[in-house]
């Protein structure tokens, strides 16, 4: 028998969206998803995330990275933390472990790795859980 964990209280989903890529999207074009800072994800700065892609399209797959975002003078920047890859027509989806003990404001990052045709936009899923 197969067991299921759902977390509970020590797993909060922090983010649910879909990001879209239009028509004839250039490659490396980004979309993003903010994920705010422990306080006010109700989360311990000590704690990790569980990145969710889901990826429809057959044409590309998609560079994920996860930034942290930091001060520089007055100037907001994003670092990249790591780099992960979800792979093209991926039904189900892909799941990334990340430690992000020292994150305090971050974001997920996708970019499409192929140039899209006239007809290829495409929306991807991306689900975060903080635990």
């Amino acid at each position: 028998m197969a067991r299921e964990w759902h977390g509970g209280d020590a797993c909060k989903k922090i983010a649910d969206t879909s990001l879209t890529w239009a028509n004839s999207s250039a490659a490396n074009t980004e979309r993003f998803v903010d994920l705010g800072s422990p306080e006010s994800l109700e989360r311990q700065p000590n704690s990790g995330l569980l990145v969710i892609v889901r990826n429809p399209s057959s044409v590309t797959e998609l560079a994920g990275e996860l930034r942290y975002e930091f001060d520089d003078a007055g100037t907001t920047r994003y670092a990249t933390l790591t780099t992960f890859a979800a792979s093209r027509a991926n039904s189900d989806g892909q799941v990334f472990l990340v430690d992000a003990g020292l994150l305090l404001r971050g974001r997920v990052v996708l970019k499409n790795s192929t140039a899209l045709g006239g007809s290829d936009t495409f929306p991807a899923r991306v689900v975060v859980y903080a635990f």
